[in-house]
C-alpha cells in the first residue's frame, strides 16, 4: 500500500503506475498531481534564482546565512500548517535541515520540476485501477481540494474523502485520520482478495 502527502501525491501515483503488480491500494493525502492549480505552476522566482549555476549557488549560501532564512522557515511553516497551528518544534527543525543549502536546492528544483512532471504523467492517472482514496482537509489552502476532485474524476473508483475543520498538514497533525483512511484502504484489498 502506498501512502502519499502534498507532492509526494504525484510520486506515489508514478510508482503505481510504474509498478501495477507491486501495488495493492492507495491513499493519497492533501495531494499535489497536476500542474494546473499548483502554487508554482510555471515555477517561482526563488527557485529560479538559487537554481541557476553559480550565482544561485552564492545567492544560496548568503540568504542562508542570514536572519532573513530563519524567519523565511518560520513563514513557510506558518503558510503550510494553515489555518491550524505549526507544532512547537516544528519550524526549529525545518530551519535546521531544509535550509542546509543542499536541502534548501533539491527542494528548489523539486518545485521547478513538479509542473512538467505532473502534465506528463496526469493523462496516465486514468489506467489506475486499484483502490484508491484521495483525502483533502476542507481548509487546505493550497488548492489541493481542486485537484482531489480532479482526481476522483480520473479515478472514478477512487474515494473522496474531505476532512472537515483541518487544512494540509494531515500526517503531522492528524495521524489518526492517515490510520483511519489506511485501514479503509485495507478492507477495500482484504474485500478484493
Amino acid at each position: 500500500m502506498l501512502v502519499g502527502h502534498s507532492w509526494s501525491g504525484t510520486m506515489t501515483l508514478s510508482y503505481a503506475l510504474q509498478f501495477p503488480k507491486e501495488v495493492a491500494g492507495i491513499v493519497i493525502l492533501a495531494g499535489a498531481m497536476y500542474k494546473e492549480g499548483y502554487a508554482a505552476e510555471n515555477g517561482d522566482l526563488l527557485s529560479k534564482f538559487v537554481t541557476t549555476p553559480f550565482l544561485g549557488s552564492m545567492i544560496l549560501n548568503l540568504l542562508l546565512k542570514t536572519p532573513l532564512a530563519k524567519s523565511m522557515a518560520f513563514s513557510m511553516a506558518k503558510q503550510t500548517f494553515a489555518p491550524e497551528q505549526v507544532p512547537e518544534k516544528y519550524a526549529k527543525e525545518l530551519y535546521a535541515i531544509g535550509f542546509r543549502p543542499s536541502h534548501f536546492r533539491a527542494n528548489r528544483e523539486d518545485v521547478l520540476v513538479f509542473p512538467e512532471t505532473s502534465k506528463n504523467l496526469c493523462e496516465e492517472y486514468k489506467k489506475i485501477t486499484v483502490p484508491t482514496v484521495i483525502a483533502v482537509g476542507e481548509n487546505d489552502p493550497f488548492g489541493v481540494i481542486d485537484q482531489a476532485r480532479r482526481l476522483k474524476e480520473d479515478i472514478p473508483h477512487a474515494t473522496l474523502n474531505i476532512i472537515p475543520d483541518i487544512g494540509h498538514m494531515i500526517p503531522e497533525l492528524h495521524p489518526e485520520m492517515v490510520l483511519e483512511n489506511v485501514k479503509f484502504i485495507s478492507k477495500k484489498i482484504t474485500s478484493i482478495v
